[in-house]
Order: C-alpha cells, then sequence, then structure tokens
C-alpha cells in the first residue's frame, strides 16, 4: 500500500491486478480514503468487482488498522471507468466493507480516472466526519 505521494505497488487478488493508496484528507476528523484500482484483466465475464473490492477493503483493513488519529476511513474503487465508492462500519470490532449510497446511486463515472463526481466525493467525505455506526441487528 502506498501513502500520499508514494507510487503505487501492483498486487493481486483473485488473479487480479490492483494498485491501492491511502490519502489522508486535509481536515481535523481523521478521515482516511483508500483509492483501489482494479484492473479489468482477469475478472472473467460478468466482472463481479463489486464483490471482489468488497473483500480486498475488508482484507486490507484487517491488515491496516486506524492509526494514530485516523478515525474514520472509506475508499474509492475505479474498476473500467467506474468507481464505487466504501465505507468502513466496524461490527464487533471488525472491519466491515459497506456500499455508499449517493441519491439512491451506488456507481458513478470515474472522473479523471480518479474520483466520483464533486458533490458525490463532498457527500462521501461528509458521511465519513460522522461517527462510525456499525452494524446492528436491525441493519444485518
Amino acid at each position: 500500500m502506498a501513502r500520499t505521494g508514494e507510487p503505487p505497488v501492483p498486487s493481486t487478488i483473485d488473479g487480479v491486478i490492483f494498485t491501492l493508496t491511502r490519502q489522508q484528507h486535509p481536515n481535523p476528523h481523521g478521515v482516511m480514503i483508500d483509492h483501489v484500482h482494479l484492473e479489468r484483466e482477469g475478472l472473467g465475464e460478468g466482472g463481479h468487482w463489486v464483490s471482489l473490492a468488497g473483500r480486498l477493503l475488508q482484507q486490507h483493513w484487517c491488515r491496516c488498522p486506524l492509526g494514530r488519529g485516523e478515525q474514520r476511513r472509506g475508499a474509492a474503487v475505479i474498476c473500467g471507468g467506474r468507481v464505487r465508492l466504501f465505507t468502513d462500519e466496524p461490527t464487533f470490532r471488525q472491519p466491515v466493507a459497506l456500499p455508499f449510497y449517493h441519491l439512491n446511486e451506488a456507481e458513478w463515472p470515474a472522473i479523471d480516472g480518479m474520483a466520483p463526481p464533486l458533490p458525490v466525493l463532498l457527500a462521501f467525505q461528509e458521511h465519513l466526519m460522522k461517527p462510525a455506526t456499525g452494524l446492528t441487528e436491525e441493519r444485518l
């Protein structure tokens, strides 16, 4: 995993190449956003990249817990010109990658191959500035 300013190192999961970088956003809330780029090659027909992304994030977040001063985290996963956002909603102290919805949408075009449209990104950052709720029995 590369931090802001470091070049990402390619890795693989289930034969799919990905790169992952972590960015700490300049705010007093300790928000971390990981950026994952999945390669379309290796996904096969149907390309179920969303479930693969969720598993990848949960594994990554288990291996890399939040550090000092980091309160919340999320991820932007980019694949084939599309982006999905995920939030970490820890349950029983284990990370759980949940999709982020904005105006009933869960997937957007990747602007400049990097991020969702600005209004979506701002809503995502605002969501991450709130305390994590975790999964409750009602949400399971």
